[in-house]
């Protein structure tokens, strides 16, 4: 009596069709963690300039706050320039370590008004950019 069961041919064609499948999804794998690094970046930085422009507005300790950018850190410091900062009041935010932020090192916003000067920030990883502006007025548009 035989028992139904799979040839070694039938076995060796499913693995081969699996290993295709596989060997085709790892680079769309990459494509969109390389994606969502980029996203997660923008949007850290985002946050980061949104929290510094609110506590400007709120004229918290009657000064003006705002975001420093030193490699993959983000600093959000109070006080009219980062080298004049109240460094107890810092709080520093990363970004993922394959994303560069080019642009302005330092944006200060203005208390109460929450004026700034007009900054463009690109961030760039695997040949993807995404832009952050600041205009005059404070206003974050991404």
């Amino acid at each position: 009596m035989r028992h139904p069961a799979f040839t070694l041919v039938e076995i060796i064609l499913v693995l081969g069709i699996a290993a295709i499948i596989l060997g085709a999804s790892i680079p769309l794998s990459a494509y969109f963690l390389s994606s969502y690094d980029l996203a997660s970046g923008r949007d850290q930085l985002v946050e980061v300039l949104i929290r510094a422009r609110a506590l400007s507005l709120a004229n918290k300790n009657m000064s003006g706050h705002g975001v420093f950018l030193n490699a993959q850190t983000l600093t959000l410091f109070e006080g009219s320039s980062f080298a004049t900062r109240l460094m107890a009041q810092d709080r520093v935010a990363t970004v993922p370590s394959f994303v560069v932020i080019g642009g302005p090192a330092e944006i200060v916003f203005l208390p109460l008004s929450a004026m700034a000067a007009a900054a463009t920030y690109t961030l760039s990883q695997a040949g993807k950019n995404l832009l952050v502006t600041v205009n005059p007025e404070g206003m974050i548009e991404y």
